[in-house]
């Protein structure tokens, strides 16, 4: 039965019965092989790293990317010194294994014996094997990485820009070429990254439950507690120097919908709370900063200073170690007094609101400088350069 003469049908042919002598590789074409080295050994990382995570998310353990790293290079060099193709992961061989319930790293030694002896003995008999059965196994191996395609309808909802990330990548990757497809995927990917730090989101607060300090969104709650003469906002992103002017017109456009709401109050209690002070007091959460550069620090000294001849005092709360060690390097204390600095909105709210007297004078808290003891001063409305928490 002749299946390659008499039907056209690709077979596996000739299967060599030697394994190869080992040799020293050629150094004079290093230079040639540079280029395309370094597109190999990418696509290759790529590809190992991503099976050996997600079938480590399949089995329920941990990677170690490292070891994973050190594994594959390791067996990179030692196969440099026989005439074969690059290695990589066989994700044929990986998925099939995986579909027969292997556990232990001893089944690639019984399928390295199998192979060997198909190498050295068995070859000849497989010579007519239509190349179709082998493309049968591997496809039936790889239906679980085709079942990918039912997380889409899952990541619209959650993130549109991972769907995005997901589509450019398949897309370019099947479309055009693997190491293309890559390049094109991982330059997409930062730039998605870039365009979220641009447009960063500076959400309003109000406390959600009057018996604990809980701070959310008041949209998403049918009543808050309120107060007309506080506001606070959470700025969701690094304060760097491709969106501080995007901080700083949405910390205006937000001052410019307090007033415009706060002019159509048609209670006249809360027209009378407004009048008893001469200032207000916007609180910024600054739990979502993980990084301010130079042109944020010089940032928040403008808005500070011009939200002073408004009458609103700035106030930071929940500022992280590496945002306040760039602010005393940068000497901003100088500029803003610490007293404006918070370990939590609730303590910031505490002082400003909780602790006032009727004549609208603020008792501010100051740590003393020589034994930690909390003390209470009464001061006028402005707030005291002096070190406070």
């Amino acid at each position: 039965m002749n299946l390659y003469t008499n039907h056209g049908v690709l077979i596996v042919g000739d299967i060599p019965t030697a394994l190869p002598i080992p040799r020293l590789p050629r150094f004079d074409i290093i230079l040639n092989c540079f280029p395309y080295a370094i597109g190999i050994a990418a696509v290759t990382v790529a590809i190992h790293i991503s099976l050996a995570k997600m079938i480590a998310k399949r089995m329920n353990y941990q990677i170690d990317s490292e070891q994973e790293l050190y594994a594959l290079s390791f067996t990179t060099i030692l196969s440099s010194f026989f005439p074969i193709f690059p290695l990589s992961t066989s994700l044929a061989r990986t998925m099939i294994s995986i579909e027969a319930g292997t556990r232990t790293q001893f089944s690639a030694v019984s399928s390295c014996l199998l192979l060997l002896a198909v190498i050295l003995f068995l070859g000849p008999l497989l010579h007519a094997l239509p190349m179709c059965i082998l493309a049968v196994i591997i496809l039936f191996s790889l239906r679980s990485m085709f079942l990918k395609f039912a997380e889409l309808p899952k990541i619209w909802p959650i993130s549109k820009i991972d769907f995005l990330i997901w589509i450019v990548a398949f897309t370019t990757t099947v479309g055009l070429d693997v190491m293309i497809g890559l390049v094109i995927s991982v330059v997409f990917a930062l730039m998605t990254l870039i365009f979220r730090s641009q447009w960063p989101r500076l959400e309003r607060l109000a406390q959600v439950s009057i018996s604990e300090p809980y701070f959310d969104n008041p949209k998403r709650y049918i009543s808050v507690a309120h107060n007309p003469n506080i506001r606070m906002y959470r700025f969701e992103s690094p304060l760097l120097f491709n969106n501080v002017k995007r901080f700083k017109l949405s910390v205006y456009d937000a001052i410019k919908e307090w007033e415009n709401k706060a002019n159509a109050i048609n209670n006249l209690e809360n027209v009378d709370n407004l009048k008893s002070s001469s200032y207000r007091y916007l609180i910024l959460d600054c739990s979502g900063i993980s990084y301010i550069d130079y042109m944020g620090l010089n940032m928040l000294k403008e808005i500070v200073n011009e939200l002073e001849s408004q009458k609103i005092i700035l106030h930071f709360a929940a500022c992280s170690t590496s945002v306040r060690d760039s602010l005393e390097a940068a000497k901003i204390f100088e500029t803003i007094p610490k007293h404006c600095f918070f370990p939590t909105v609730d303590d910031a709210i505490a002082v400003i609101s909780h602790l006032r007297e009727p004549n609208g004078n603020i008792i501010s808290v100051i740590k003393s400088n020589h034994n930690n003891i909390m003390q209470l001063r009464i001061e006028p409305d402005m707030l005291a350069d002096s070190d406070t928490i």
